[in-house]
């Protein structure tokens, strides 16, 4: 027993050794370091110009650590200060170097070292510099590169290695006339300018397009149309997203791109990389033009890639600063203008990466130029443009042709997330807002204070123009061209410009993907083939070719009618229902296509079938369409109270133009409405509930619930008012 109590006693203090051995030794090994700044940039001017880096020792451990060293290194323009006793500063003329001595650091003790970067001294640095730490004796926390993101809303940045811009304050302020003092600086005001008319002042960005012999043969000739188009469309989506910024075009110019085998991303690797002989002229392109922004227009081949646009992504991270001397020629688009992208028709999301937006803060957790220069979509509700932009996934909620803006409403829900929110803060509209100016002096040009907008129709919003659609024969013959009229009345009261009228032919009510043969003869028409060998003839004027007609209007004055005929060619299988055939066909403007123009020719094979007649067509009208007709828009929904906001799905003006609006209670003595923002539907859309706006001045809101509770507000306009605000209100109870 006495042997077996001490075996027992010398395993127990073997055990002991072995446990304190394994105790002293991870506690010489538990000291830790951390090396952080509180974000990842600096300024060069304003009131916080000074970014302070700390070092974070902590020893949890039992035993004193000795001999704790480590070493910053950054560019040798950076400017240093407050540079502890312990650390000492070096420069080879290339890098700059802290180095630091630690002799001995407690049991359970902390010691903090500190510096700054002092940003107005640290310009030569920019646009910015990398800073590295090297460690001995110690264990770095997040020893590898830049770890931080913003996903936890802390701007801190931390690790060995990280990044730090230097930029300009944009908020910066110093004359307190709520104009930041660099779009001051931009703009240059003439003393007579009024204060409003600055803080109203568009920036005009300057676009120069690029095309390719593929582009200019696919198209026809018709390059400059379609630039038109794109600038249009886009303007008029910025302006009515209260983007106050003009696409303004300074060049077109063509170069010797002949790679029509691959994908737009690529494309656009080689034309930032400028690997292509095609490019030699570039640069001197950019500094003739003026140009803030390139965009490239190529026509790739059928089956080239899904993705219609590719474009660079721009001071990420950079609050917004873009600067002449590091961005000018960097704004970069390529369009595929071939059979794979023949509805795209805008470049907004282009423009809007160009400036530093990127697609979300869930994809892109650390957003893009700002925090919160992002998309937004709400599942199941809607998505924002620049939503699956970039090659992260696709939206899988309804698209808007609305840029992500905490302050609008989108489908009853607001359209981002303030931008006080790092975050998840998705605001689009001020990020391009707080740019415009800077963006629009990547290039000398001088600044435009009065830019005109061009108006088209977009969104659904296809009441302003009314089409009439028919054939010219009560019926066609299989393998003949029957020919059909198209008459186009613009009933705003506002002239209208680049709108593509398209021709379509539906199956079952489908559009069909299949290319029909065309006949065409006027010369603002263009036959737009399958693939890029797709060849016409043209015989006495008409031009014949397989492939999709479009049609450019390049301006209709307010009431004014344009017309044209074209021909197609009936195939030997055409479309049949209840064993008898026909032809059916549709006209879009600008992708939306209007139901009106629905029309309808019975087919015959021969001339003995077509005497015997058919009424097929009485059949085919009651077919459903499958084109989208009117969006994504829910005709049953009611109004939502949100806090002080009224959302109004649809409300009806005296003169029969439909609209959703937002009104916010302004006042409560006396109690008011203001309509803060609106937009334009379908005015051929009829919704279950719509609110009324009469010509006496008189609103009235329908099923407005709160606590369960139905009312009818009504209130009265006050003449002269902009935004409208309404006052007398009568609350309801129904």
């Amino acid at each position: 027993m006495r042997q077996a109590a001490n075996n027992s006693r010398k395993n127990s203090i073997l055990l002991l050794s072995i446990l304190l051995g394994i105790i002293s030794s991870s506690a010489y090994g538990q000291a830790t370091l951390q090396f952080s700044a509180p974000q990842p940039y600096v300024y060069i001017h304003g009131v916080e110009t000074l970014l302070n880096f700390e070092v974070e020792l902590d020893n949890p451990g039992f035993s004193a650590v000795s001999d704790i060293s480590f070493s910053i290194s950054m560019s040798d323009q950076v400017s240093l200060g407050n540079i502890d006793s312990e650390c000492t500063e070096s420069s080879d003329g290339f890098t700059r170097t802290i180095s630091c001595e630690i002799d001995s650091l407690d049991a359970g003790a902390m010691k903090l070292i500190d510096f700054f970067v002092d940003g107005p001294n640290s310009v030569e640095a920019g646009p910015d510099f990398s800073v590295s730490l090297i460690a001995t004796n110690v264990t770095v926390l997040e020893p590898n590169s830049f770890t931080a993101s913003l996903a936890d809303g802390d701007e801190t940045v931390s690790g060995s290695n990280f990044t730090i811009h230097v930029i300009r304050d944009l908020n910066v302020d110093i004359n307190q006339n709520t104009i930041p003092d660099v779009d001051e600086s931009i703009i240059n005001p003439t003393p007579d300018i009024s204060f409003a008319e600055i803080l109203a002042t568009q920036a005009s960005i300057d676009v120069l397009f690029l095309h390719t012999p593929a582009a200019e043969a696919y198209l026809e000739g018709m390059v400059l149309d379609r630039v038109n188009q794109y600038m249009t469309s886009t303007n008029q989506i910025f302006r009515e997203n209260d983007v106050m910024l003009r696409l303004n075009t300074v060049g077109l110019e063509e170069i010797p791109y002949i790679n029509a085998d691959t994908s737009v991303d690529q494309t656009l690797s080689e034309l930032v990389a400028k690997t292509d002989s095609a490019f030699a002229e570039f640069n001197s392109l950019v500094l003739s033009s003026g140009a803030d922004i390139v965009v490239m227009m190529h026509a790739l081949d059928f089956g080239s890639g899904t993705e219609c646009t590719s474009a660079t992504t721009n001071a990420i991270g950079r609050q917004g600063d873009f600067q002449q001397e590091y961005h000018q020629g960097e704004l970069l688009s390529v369009i595929n203008v071939g059979p794979d992208c023949l509805g795209f028709r805008h470049l907004a999301t282009s423009m809007a990466a160009n400036m530093g937006v990127v697609s979300d803060r869930i994809n892109v957790v650390d957003g893009g130029t700002f925090s919160f220069s992002a998309g937004y979509e709400l599942e199941n509700e809607f998505s924002t443009l620049m939503v699956g932009q970039g090659g992260q996934p696709a939206p899988t909620a309804p698209g808007l042709l609305r840029f992500s803006n905490p302050a609008a409403i989108c489908n009853n829900f607001a359209c981002g997330v303030d931008r006080e929110d790092l975050a998840t803060g998705a605001d689009a509209v001020n990020s391009l807002n707080r740019t415009r100016h800077v963006v629009s002096q990547l290039s000398a040009t001088e600044f435009n204070f009065s830019a005109l907008d061009r108006e088209t129709i977009l969104d659904g919003n296809g009441a302003e123009i009314s089409i009439s659609h028919s054939p010219t024969e009560s019926g066609a013959i299989i393998s003949d061209f029957a020919e059909f009229g198209v008459v186009i009345t613009n009933d705003s009261s506002e002239a209208l410009s680049d709108l593509v009228i398209a021709v379509s032919h539906l199956n079952d009510g489908a559009v069909s993907t299949e290319a029909q043969t065309y006949h065409i003869e006027s010369d603002r028409c263009v036959i737009l083939g399958p693939d890029l060998a797709t060849e016409g003839t043209v015989l006495e004027g008409i031009t014949e070719k397989a492939g999709q007609l479009e049609c450019l209007i390049n301006q209709m004055n307010p009431g004014e009618e344009i017309f044209f005929n074209y021909s197609i060619q009936i195939d030997d299988s055409p479309p049949m229902l209840d064993t008898e055939s026909y032809y059916h066909q549709l006209v879009s403007v600008n992708n939306i296509y209007k139901a009106e123009s629905e029309t309808c020719i019975p087919v015959f094979t021969d001339i003995v079938d077509a005497q015997a007649g058919s009424t097929v067509c009485d059949d085919v009208e009651n077919l459903v369409l499958d084109v989208g007709i009117g969006g994504e828009i829910d005709l049953d929904a009611l109004p939502v109270v949100s806090g002080s906001n009224i959302s109004i799905p649809f409300l009806r003006i005296f003169d029969g133009q439909l609209i959703s609006g937002e009104f916010d209670i302004s006042s409560f003595s006396p109690l008011q409405l203001t309509l803060v923002s609106y937009q334009l539907l379908d005015q051929e859309l009829l919704p279950a509930v719509e609110s009324d706006f009469a010509e006496d001045g008189t609103l009235t809101l329908l099923e407005i619930t709160i606590d369960d509770v139905t009312y009818t507000i009504t209130a009265t306009y006050q003449d002269g008012t902009d935004p409208g605000v309404f006052d007398n209100l009568l609350i309801t109870p129904i």
